[in-house]
C-alpha cells in the first residue's frame, strides 16, 4: 500500500479532526456490517460463496510416488502445515505454506534414509510448529520447534539415553509449553516431562521412583489454563492403572483416584478433564473389580465422587461426555437393565442421575450442543437393528425423533451437530453394509421440524463418504460420487438446503478426493486428492466464503491516507 507524503506544515487541530471522523466512520459501518452478518449470518455466507472459484495447489513439485499427508491450518488461518515425501520417496519431511498460496517452506532439517516427521502441532498463537522426527539419529525419535515461516530448528528433549526415544507430545493450551513422555533418561522406564515451546529447561513430571514395570502410560492430558496435567501410570504398583495430576512446570504428583480393590484399574472408558480445568471425571472399577462406574474430583485432588446411580446386577457405565459449560456429564450404561444401554446425565460435582434417553433405548452413539443445552443420539428402537436419531434436553424431557422416514433397508449412518447448536445434519445408508457409501445426507432442526435433503440422488452404489459442518454454522461440505460412479468429489452446500457446488478441479483419470477440512473461520476449504496425477495425493485450498466485514474495513482503510493527504493540502 503505497501512502502519499504528507506536508511537515500540517494543520494539527484539523488532522485530528478528520482522523476522528473517518474512525468513527469506520467504526459505524463496521457495527452495522457486524449487526447484520449476526442476523443473517447464513444468508451472508452463501452470498458469498465463490463458486467457480479454482482451487489452488499449495504444495509444491513432488517426487514420482511422493504424496502430501497430514496437514493442519493454523490457528490464524493464515498457514498450512503438511507432511509429504516430496523430495525423496518415503522420506516424510515437513513444510509450510501460505494458505492462499506461496512459497513452500521446509520446515526441518534436511532427512534422509529413513528418517521421518512423525507427527506435530502449531501453537495457539500460529507462531510456531512443534515436530516429532528422527532428525539426529535414524530411529531415534525426538521433538524439535521451528518458527511457522522456516528459521531455526531447537531440540526441546534433554539428551536420550542409548536405545531410548521420545514416544509422543502434547501441546499446552496457552501454546507455551510442550509435555511430552519417552524413555528419555532410562532405557524401557517411560516418564513424563515438560519443556518450554522455545527450548530451555526440560522438567521431568513424573516421580523419580519409575522402574520397567511401573511406568507412565500414554493417556495425559492439559487443563484448559494450562497449569496442570494429568496423567495415568501404574506408578505405585505394576499393572494397576491410577490417575495423577502435577503442575505443568514440575512439583509434589497427587494421586486423583480413591484406593482400588484388587484387580481395579483406572480409565478403562475414558478420563476427561472438565472444559473450564476444574475437575477430572474417570471411569474405573474403583469400588469392585469388573465394575466399572464414573467418579469425579477435583483436579489438585480432593474429594472424589461417584456420578452415576446404584447399578443393575451385571451393568456397568461404558461411555462419558462432559457439557461443553462444565456443568453437566452424560453418560451411558446399562445402570437400570442389564445389557439395555441407557443415557443419565448428572451434574459433574455429583447428584442425582436423570434419565435423557427413552425408556428401552439401546445406545451407543451421542453428542452434547455446544450450548450445553440439548443431547442427540442414536439408537436402534423396536428390536429392528435399524438405528434412528432422537434429541432430547440434557436435564431430561420429551424426546423428539429427528430424522424422516427411512426406505426399507435403510438406517442412520453418521451425525454432526452445528456450533451455533441449531442443527443436526446425518447421514442414511443401507443396513449391514459397511462398504457401500451413505444413500443420503440431511439437515434438521435440532429440536425436530422439517428434514432438507442436502445431496442429490445417487445412482445405485455412489453416495455421500462423508460431510462437514463449517464452523459458523451456514454449510456444508460433503465427499461424494454423485456424478461419477466411483470418483468422490467435493460439494458444498447451505446448511439449510439449496444448491451444491463443487469445490474440486477437474480430475485426472482415476482420481479422487481423499479429505478435507474447513479453516476456523469457515472462509477456506482444504482438501487431498490426486487431481492432477493419479495416485499421487497433492494439497489444495479453496475459497468458500468473503469475509465480508472484513474486506469492508480494509478497504475503507486503503483510501485513508489519500483522503487525509487531499483534504491537508487544502
Amino acid at each position: 500500500m503505497t501512502t502519499n507524503p504528507l506536508c511537515i506544515r500540517v494543520n494539527t487541530a484539523r488532522l485530528i479532526g478528520i482522523s476522528v471522523l473517518i474512525f468513527g466512520f469506520i467504526a459505524q459501518i463496521t457495527t452495522e456490517a457486524n449487526a447484520q452478518a449476526h442476523s443473517s449470518a447464513s444468508e451472508m455466507t452463501i452470498s458469498a460463496s465463490v463458486g467457480g472459484v479454482s482451487p489452488i495447489k499449495l504444495n509444491g513439485p513432488l517426487i514420482a510416488g511422493g504424496n502430501t499427508s497430514t496437514e493442519r491450518i493454523s490457528p490464524d488461518n493464515s498457514t498450512v502445515v503438511f507432511r509429504a515425501d516430496a523430495e525423496i520417496d518415503g522420506v516424510i519431511e515437513l513444510y509450510s505454506v501460505p494458505i492462499g498460496g506461496g512459497t513452500v517452506t521446509k520446515l526441518n532439517p534436511n532427512l534422509s534414509g529413513s528418517r521421518d516427521v512423525n507427527n506435530f502441532a502449531i501453537t495457539s498463537d500460529s507462531s510456531t510448529v512443534i515436530f516429532h522426527a528422527d532428525v539426529d539419529t535414524t530411529g531415534v525419535d525426538e521433538l524439535y520447534s521451528v518458527p511457522i515461516g522456516g528459521g531455526t530448528v531447537t531440540k526441546l528433549n534433554g539428551p536420550v539415553t542409548p536405545n531410548g526415544r521420545i514416544f509422543d507430545f502434547t501441546l499446552s493450551p496457552d501454546g507455551k509449553t510442550v509435555v511430552y513422555i519417552g524413555d528419555q533418561d532410562t532405557d524401557d522406564i517411560t516418564e513424563l516431562y515438560s519443556v518450554p515451546v522455545g527450548g530451555g529447561t526440560v522438567t521431568k513430571l513424573s516421580p523419580n521412583t519409575l522402574t520397567t514395570t511401573r511406568e507412565v502410560l500414554f493417556t495425559r492430558m492439559i487443563s484448559a489454563d494450562s497449569s496442570t496435567v494429568v496423567y495415568l501410570g501404574d506408578q505405585n504398583t505394576n499393572g494397576v492403572n491410577e490417575l495423577f495430576s502435577v503442575p505443568i512446570g514440575g512439583g509434589t504428583v497427587t494421586r486423583l483416584n480413591k484406593p482400588l480393590p484388587s484387580g481395579g484399574g483406572v480409565g478403562l472408558f475414558g478420563i476427561e478433564l472438565t472444559p473450564d480445568g476444574s475437575r477430572v471425571i474417570y471411569s474405573a472399577d474403583q469400588e469392585t473389580n469388573n465394575v466399572h462406574e464414573i467418579f469425579s474430583v477435583p483436579i489438585g485432588g480432593g474429594t472424589v465422587t461417584k456420578l452415576n446411580s446404584t447399578l443393575v446386577s451385571g451393568g456397568s457405565v461404558f461411555e462419558f461426555q462432559v457439557s461443553p459449560d462444565s456443568s453437566t456429564v452424560v453418560y451411558r450404561g446399562d445402570q437400570d437393565t442389564a445389557r439395555i444401554d441407557e443415557l443419565f446425565a448428572v451434574p459433574v460435582g455429583g447428584g442425582t442421575p436423570i434419565k435423557v434417553s427413552a425408556p428401552g433405548a439401546n445406545l451407543f452413539f451421542y453428542e452434547i450442543s455446544a450450548d450445553s443445552s440439548t443431547v442427540v443420539y442414536q439408537t436402534s428402537t423396536g428390536g429392528t437393528g435399524v438405528d434412528e436419531l432422537f434429541s432430547a434436553p440434557i436435564g431430561g424431557g420429551t424426546v423428539t425423533q429427528l430424522n424422516g422416514p427411512l426406505a426399507v433397508g435403510e438406517t442412520v449412518g453418521y451425525f454432526e451437530l452445528s456450533e451455533d447448536s441449531s442443527t443436526v445434519i446425518y447421514s442414511t445408508g443401507l443396513f449391514d453394509a459397511d462398504e457401500v457409501p451413505s444413500t443420503g445426507l440431511y439437515s434438521v432442526p435440532i429440536n425436530g421440524g422439517t428434514v432438507k435433503r442436502l445431496s442429490g440422488p445417487f445412482a445405485e452404489g455412489s453416495g455421500v463418504s462423508g460431510a462437514e459442518i463449517s464452523p459458523d454454522s451456514s454449510t456444508v461440505v460433503y465427499e461424494s460420487d454423485q456424478e461419477t460412479a466411483g470418483v468422490r468429489e467435493l460439494y458444498i452446500v447451505p446448511i439449510g438446503g439449496g444448491t451444491a457446488t463443487k469445490l474440486n478441479g477437474p480430475l485426472v483419470s482415476g482420481g479422487d478426493v481423499q479429505d478435507f477440512e474447513f479453516s476456523s473461520n469457515s472462509s477456506i476449504v482444504l482438501y487431498r486428492a490426486d487431481q492432477d496425477t493419479d495416485e499421487q495425493d497433492e494439497l489444495y485450498s479453496v475459497r468458500v466464503a468473503a469475509p465480508v466485514p472484513v474486506e469492508d474495513e480494509t478497504s475503507i482503510l486503503f483510501f485513508m491516507p489519500a483522503i487525509l493527504s487531499a483534504t491537508l493540502r487544502k
